[in-house]
């Protein structure tokens, strides 16, 4: 499959769940046997690095990713976005922290909160559906007074 084809396939598979996106497909300038697909669409701006691969990567057939894409660089972008600009966590960092940022965060009560959120049986009209952004669970670290 060529790259124009590959971007017009992808663009097809994506096109309901992503209907502005562009997909550019082309060759590492480093490795020019390996193929370099990127995603751009406006509404990858507030997610993380992987969230937007785990959006993607599950919207896409697993045969198709197999055949066409299990060499490929992926780069996710909001429109701008060059990937420099994007931040990968530590993830050494994040699994030191983790206990004492999970003992804070249930002493201020913070996942009872996100619980009652997210979980309301008494009034579907005001529960609170997940985006897939942390705006939930960012408006709820400021009730639980933490700075933003």
């Amino acid at each position: 499959m060529t790259d124009r084809e590959l971007e017009r396939e992808l663009k097809a598979i994506l096109s309901q769940a992503y209907p502005n996106a562009i997909v550019k497909v082309g060759a590492n300038s480093e490795q020019p046997v390996r193929r370099v697909v990127e995603f751009t669409d406006e509404s990858f701006r507030p997610l993380f690095p992987r969230q937007r691969y785990h959006r993607l990567v599950h919207l896409i057939p697993e045969d198709f990713c197999n055949q066409y894409l299990a060499e490929s660089e992926w780069m996710e972008l909001a429109p701008g976005e060059t990937p420099e600009d994007l931040e990968y966590p530590d993830d050494e960092l994040i699994e030191s922290i983790s206990p004492d940022v999970l003992r804070h965060l249930k002493s201020r009560g913070f996942f009872e909160k996100l619980d009652e959120a997210m979980l309301r049986d008494a009034d579907a009209a005001t529960r609170s559906i997940c985006s897939g952004d942390f705006s939930i669970s960012k408006s709820i670290l400021s009730e639980c007074g933490f700075p933003k």
